[in-house]
């Protein structure tokens, strides 16, 4: 898992990047091409717990709960737009059944919005002003 040194994210092979040092024990700087293989293998797992509550049949309702907003649409404010790949992206086709919720943070905007029958919900209330 990556660490911190330092101010410095340090990363060791337990990242699947596609590069030579992927097997390398040596300390490195965090990459893009890391963000977004961590990215992936979120989404993955995302998808496999999703895809198991279908299998299992189960009544019990599903909630994701994450940092980023998993759309674009209606989570931020129109002067963050030009940075809107910071604070979200798009895995809205995760939504639906049997994904009730998926509540999330980062945007600094508290927002709720319904797609394909799940809520989409953030509660900026935590934020204040120093």
């Amino acid at each position: 898992m990556p660490s911190l040194v330092g101010s410095e994210m340090c990363i060791r092979d337990s990242i699947n990047t596609d590069d030579n040092d992927r097997n390398s024990n040596e300390c490195r700087k965090f990459r893009w091409q890391d963000c977004k293989a961590l990215h992936s293998q979120n989404v993955a797992w995302l998808q496999q717990i999703k895809q198991q509550h279908e299998n299992s049949k189960q009544t019990s309702k599903l909630v994701f709960l994450t940092h980023h907003a998993p759309t674009f649409k209606r989570t931020m404010i129109p002067s963050e737009r030009s940075f809107e790949i910071l604070n979200a992206t798009n895995l809205e086709h995760l939504f639906g059944a049997p994904l009730k919720a998926w509540c999330f943070g980062h945007t600094h905007r508290s927002s709720t919005s319904v797609f394909h029958n799940t809520l989409i919900t953030s509660n900026q209330a935590g934020l204040f002003s120093f």
